[in-house]
């Protein structure tokens, strides 16, 4: 049992079990509870850009004290009386930097500069004990170590100097964010590896504390005033945009790998700064929407600190999506990036042009898009799987079996090069009908609503126009874009027929692309044969044969048809190695010249065939698959399908029930009913 007066601070590597983010942590991250609930309420009270600038300048001081104790327990493990006292004495500072800030913004910020300064020095000091007592690392101790003490340093220094006091800060927190893009910050970080599992655990949870301010400032706003059935909805409609917002963060920017670039630690770390910001802005934007009808129109500067909020999130989870990876995404990860970063630009081009809109259709608008995320990503990456289950190859016995592979759906795959997944064309192409639809009903809407806010950021732009009306340049948009042209609406002046122009190009595009999409759907051939639900074997002329049944349910020409049967078995070679080899089964026949109507397909259980030596039985079986291939006279082209049985599904002395007759007629009757029914044998 460890010492609880002295511990020799431990450099966590990466050999070492994965961090989990510990109680002291938890509760390290109460104090910033408190602070960002105070930064957001001293922000309410006055919206305006020089106070959003104030804001600004105390967030992001507070943000770098979690951020450096943060940086600090995930390099370092240590759990011992002095630690926690210089946890608990930089709480205290943060404490008091939250209690300055109504003064700061009053233009009194010594307190607050003071008690800055104290935070970043005992980092400084916990990185001065770690040097002392710990000779690995001393190089990254030293290095951060000084970047916390220099930064410290120059708060303190200008603390005396009024007129040189905020320059000097300024000058404090760029040490702070300028250290880990330098050369020798990023060498250090490749001789002793950060563990990303935790630091995104820890960034998560932060997500999570900002992301509570809107249900905090939307409660409290409900809470201290009338509130009925309406507000409540008002409020409930305003939360599933920051439900979104938690629902894109946690799917997609939390547990993803970082990419093997230079740069790609500084931007992940760098872009949660406006990140969380933005989210903290976020709820003061939700709650002062709370003040305002769905049919009023929100005054500017609400509308605009809602979408610039909503927006800045977009752009910087498009920064840190462009040096992550996504393992089951299964589109090419650069076009997540470009959907975040437009989504992001036409959520602030709103804000441009939301004193056209009532504020139901401008919430509708931001929640729309934020939906439209969320979907996307469900569908491009619709497998989930544990991670530790692939993580290691299995330890294989002679006892181990194999679990059956399940061809009938896709496998999950992991790790495929961003460069080789699957392209946009070729999702849409892969989707199902609704995907398809669905999917281009989203786009042609948020399209069109990118392109009349711009036209809305010219007044008088369009004839006929009603003046600030989104909804009429949302339709001018519509017609310009279809090509459609009433003669109602036409552009007026160079601005709007530039537009015009470019729109026009982007509709023609954009038609042809999806017309090819759905033509090449269409024109694509589907084999529709049925398969019987078992394999049976019977006897037939004294031979024992293992058959199967397949019927043409369209009922056209499939000419020179091939059928082939393959068994898959898993064996262990001499090296002890497990692989799945697969066997030919021969066929009483592989080929008919037309397949109309049905074909019993018919394996003779001789003893050529792999089953004499194996049975049925085996537990080494794994599938049986059937694929068939043939011209389709119809589509004039060659069609193909795929069918697989598991040991259970072959069934002993069982014969198909007859399912073709000859109707009064003459004519053959093809009885599907029938298609699967099974008898006894004689």
């Amino acid at each position: 049992m460890k010492n609880r007066w002295h511990h020799v601070p431990v450099l966590h590597t990466l050999h070492m079990p994965e961090k989990k983010a510990n109680w002291l942590e938890l509760f390290y991250d109460l104090i910033y509870v408190a602070a960002f609930i105070q930064l957001g309420n001293a922000f309410s009270h006055d919206i305006s850009l020089f106070n959003f600038l104030k804001i600004t300048g105390i967030f992001v001081p507070l943000w770098l004290t979690w951020t450096g104790y943060t940086y600090y327990s995930n390099r370092y493990t240590v759990d011992d009386l002095l630690h926690r006292m210089l946890v608990f004495l930089h709480m205290f500072a943060i404490g008091a930097m939250a209690i300055a800030i109504p003064w700061v913004l009053k233009g009194s910020p010594l307190f607050f500069g003071a008690a800055y300064a104290v935070a970043q020095l005992i980092i400084a000091l916990l990185y001065l004990r770690t040097y002392v007592q710990q000779e690995n690392g001393k190089a990254y101790t030293r290095y951060w170590g000084s970047v916390f003490f220099l930064s410290a340093a120059v708060w303190a220094a200008s603390l005396p100097f009024s007129g040189m006091m905020y320059w000097g800060w300024a000058l404090g927190a760029c040490l702070i964010l300028i250290a880990p893009a330098l050369t020798h910050a990023r060498a250090l970080v490749e001789a002793f590896p950060f563990d990303h599992e935790h630091l995104s655990e820890r960034y998560g949870l932060l997500t999570i504390i900002v992301l509570g301010e809107s249900f905090v400032k939307v409660l409290s706003e409900l809470s201290g005033g009338a509130s009925g059935i309406v507000e409540v909805f008002q409020a409930s409609f305003a939360l599933l945009i920051t439900c979104c917002i938690w629902w894109l963060y946690f799917d997609d920017v939390a547990g993803t790998a970082l990419k093997k670039s230079p740069f790609a630690m500084v931007f992940w770390l760098l872009a949660h700064l406006p990140l969380q910001l933005s989210i903290v802005l976020l709820g003061v934007g939700i709650k002062k929407t709370l003040n305002y009808g769905l049919l009023e129109v929100l005054p500017l500067k609400y509308a605009l600190l809602l979408t610039g909020a909503l927006g800045t999130i977009f752009l910087a989870t498009a920064l840190i999506d462009a040096v992550t990876l996504r393992n089951n995404f299964e589109i090419n990860d650069q076009i997540r990036v470009y959907i975040r970063f437009f989504s992001g630009l036409v959520i602030l081009l709103i804000g441009q042009t939301s004193q056209s809109m009532q504020a139901g259709w401008l919430l509708g608008a931001c929640l729309f898009i934020c939906v439209f995320q969320i979907f996307f990503d469900i569908w491009a990456a619709p497998e989930q799987w544990e991670a530790h289950a692939h993580d290691s190859a299995p330890q294989l016995t002679e006892e181990h079996t194999f679990t059956p592979v399940a061809f009938e759906t896709d496998p999950v795959r992991k790790g495929v090069p961003s460069a080789l997944k699957k392209d946009l064309y070729f999702y849409f192409l892969d989707a199902s009908w609704g995907q398809l639809i669905v999917s281009l009903f989203f786009l042609f809407l948020l399209s069109n609503v990118f392109f009349a806010s711009l036209y809305l950021l010219q007044p008088h732009s369009i004839n006929n126009a009603t003046l600030h009306s989104f909804a009429d340049a949302f339709f001018f948009s519509v017609q310009t874009m279809s090509t459609i042209g009433y003669g109602a609406l036409s552009p007026q002046g160079h601005y709007a027929n530039s537009l015009v122009t470019l729109e026009a190009a982007f509709g023609l595009l954009g038609i042809a692309v999806v017309t090819g999409l759905v033509f090449a759907k269409l024109s694509r051939p589907n084999a529709r044969i049925v398969f019987s639900r078992n394999m049976l074997i019977q006897s037939i002329q004294g031979q024992r044969y293992l058959v199967f049944r397949m019927g043409n349910a369209r009922g056209n020409d499939i000419v020179e048809a091939k059928v082939s049967v393959t068994l898959l078995v898993n064996e262990t070679t001499q090296e002890g190695q497990q692989m799945s080899r697969m066997y030919d089964l021969s066929l009483v026949r592989s080929q008919t010249p037309f397949f109309k109507l049905s074909w019993l397909v018919m394996h003779p259980l001789t003893p050529e065939s792999p089953f004499f030596e194996l049975g049925f039985n085996n537990p080494a079986l794994q599938r049986l698959v059937v694929t068939v291939s043939g011209h389709d006279s119809i589509f004039s082209s060659t069609i193909y399908t795929r069918q697989t049985y598991g040991p259970q599904d072959i069934l002993e002395d069982r014969y198909f029930e007859d399912m073709v007759s000859t109707l009064p007629d003459g004519r053959i009757l093809m009885d599907f009913d029938k298609f699967h029914q099974l008898k006894p044998g004689a």
